[in-house]
């Protein structure tokens, strides 16, 4: 059963779960979202269950007290020192989006820290693309236009065909959404709009592998080669999907596995 906690650091407050069995650890780094980890144990655990035999997995929320100081750089600083009261000394990484780039910084500080690293769908930079979507989300956020923030979020994500699933369901996101935060939101938004790590690639010792999307909407995916690039590591472009890969690619979980595990993928 996965475990839900609150943890009090020095500055902030951090709530987290975990679960699995494996004598590694492992710490998924989601992307900006509407939605917050604390209060998802359950659902999580099964989407990444995958992993539980080989990981103990841990998924830490940002910090409770995000204001409009907040950058990518204390949220990598924040997840540092949760590692470091939870007691993880070294971890393997799956990030995802924003979630790449506070693995990114935390990478550069404390490279000690990790063992292997995946960065899904994610950039060292805040492309011009990116930049788009999210001055587009934020306009909704100010607004408090929340369906007109729950639709451009999920079909900038997600596919077409995958969208035709949950159309229908629309009005029931849209409720959803009306339970978020929004103002830490657009705090963790404009923290993207301001990150840039390109520079730092080259000088940066981390064992990584690169995942991208060509129909990535959101993240082109010619940021994820320039990445690899900068690097000097492997990584893996989907054809058919996009920024949701992660949840429409029935292979994404495996192939993350895979790598960990040194396989060929």
């Amino acid at each position: 059963m996965p475990v839900e906690k609150t943890l009090h650091l020095n500055a902030c407050t951090m709530s987290y779960i975990s679960f699995g069995n494996g004598r590694k650890n492992l710490i998924i780094i989601p992307g900006l979202s509407l939605n917050r980890v604390k209060g998802s144990s359950m659902p999580l655990s099964l989407a990444y269950r995958i992993f539980a035999k080989d990981y103990r997995v841990y998924m830490f929320d940002e910090r409770d007290e995000i204001d409009e100081s907040c950058t990518i750089e204390q949220m990598a600083d924040d997840l540092y020192e949760a590692m470091k009261t939870v007691g993880i000394k070294n971890a393997d990484i799956l990030s995802v989006s924003m979630g790449g780039m506070i693995a990114l910084s935390l990478a550069k500080k404390h490279p000690e820290c990790i063992g292997k690293m995946i960065i899904a769908f994610s950039s060292s930079g805040c492309a011009k693309m990116t930049e788009e979507r999210i001055h587009g989300w934020l306009k909704a956020a100010e607004k408090q236009d929340y369906e007109a923030l729950t639709k451009d979020f999920m079909e900038s994500v997600y596919t077409e065909s995958y969208m035709k699933k949950y159309r229908l369901m629309m009005p029931v996101l849209v409720k959803m959404t009306k339970k978020a935060d929004l103002s830490r939101f657009a705090h963790q938004a404009k923290a993207i709009l301001k990150f840039d790590l390109y520079d730092e690639l080259p000088n940066m010792n981390v064992n990584a592998y690169v995942i991208g999307a060509e129909k990535d909407r959101i993240v082109p995916y010619e940021e994820s080669l320039r990445m690899a690039e900068k690097l000097k590591c492997e990584s893996y472009i989907y054809e058919n999907y996009g920024h949701g890969a992660y949840d429409e690619a029935k292979d994404f979980n495996q192939r993350v596995l895979s790598v960990f595990r040194g396989e060929s993928r």
